[in-house]
């Protein structure tokens, strides 16, 4: 096993954990996700997953001096 794989998947989690912390995810004009999926040997979905991100505080607080 590749000892870089705990570290990545360190990685993936810590940032997946703070982009759903500082923002809000929604789909575009609220509708439903599409969980179809498509052909192929991964199973990718039939429609491409689009969602708008806005962060949950204020602006200026994003911005570093």
């Amino acid at each position: 096993m590749c000892p870089a794989t705990m570290f990545a998947s360190n990685v993936l989690h810590l940032t997946l954990a703070g982009l759903l912390q500082g923002f809000d995810l929604s789909t575009p004009m609220g509708k439903p996700v599409d969980m179809n999926e498509g052909l192929g040997l991964a199973m990718p979905k039939a429609e491409p997953l689009e969602v708008t991100i806005t962060p949950r505080l204020s602006p200026e607080l994003y911005l570093r001096p």
